[in-house]
């Protein structure tokens, strides 16, 4: 199989082409160094990583809900009324601090760091435990440079580094990597759909 940004290009054509170049160059070299050992992994990692980054456009959670209701939808155990909701609605950073408090390695509400820690980089890397590990596997140090993980030049890496963290693509078990991923198996059509357009763009490369 032989990467290209053109070929890529074509399954996310808003894609960043800085982060694509760079799948062009360095992916396949670099994917035994983070547990993805075949093509197959590799697309797979790829079906995961389009989708969570909405194609290479977004690199950062939103955390701007305006309504209650969704975040009583989102997080029902943390909001379990409007009125327990509503001062979170339209304050992101007051919501990451709130859903994201004391677990993932984070501190309390009061602390900063579900905010500090929210989701970043190619697969949402949330909670200072998760940035603490990529530092380790990297050598960069994302605690102390958390915006760091939105560069461009760290996209693909840090991706990689959830990935081997994760263990994505070693059980062979697509639903069991998205689960991995965030828990459930939202998005699970998309996900399923860009790994399919991956396997027939480089059919036979």
């Amino acid at each position: 199989m032989k990467l290209t940004r053109a070929a890529l290009q074509k399954i996310v054509p808003n894609g960043n082409g800085i982060i694509l170049q760079q799948m062009e160059d360095k992916l396949q070299g670099w994917g035994p160094t983070f547990g993805l050992n075949s093509d197959d992994e590799i697309l797979q990692f790829l079906a995961q990583l389009f989708h969570e980054s909405v194609g290479l456009t977004r690199f950062l959670e939103n955390l701007n809900y305006s309504s209650p209701a969704r975040l009583i939808a989102v997080w029902p155990k943390r909001f379990p009324n409007l009125a327990s909701a509503k001062p979170y609605a339209g304050n992101p950073q007051a919501l990451a601090n709130k859903v994201y408090a004391s677990r993932m390695g984070n501190g309390d509400e009061a602390s900063g760091d579900g905010w500090r820690y929210r989701g970043r980089g190619g697969l949402q890397a949330t909670g200072r435990a998760m940035y603490q590990n990529i530092s380790a596997i990297l050598s960069h140090d994302f605690v102390a440079n958390p915006d760091d993980m939105v560069d461009p030049k760290w996209i693909l890496p840090s991706a990689l580094a959830v990935a081997k963290i994760l263990k994505l693509g070693s059980i062979h078990d697509f639903i069991q990597d998205t689960k991995a991923l965030n828990g459930g198996t939202t998005g699970l059509a998309e996900r399923q759909a860009y790994y399919k357009r991956l396997q027939n763009a480089f059919a036979g490369t």
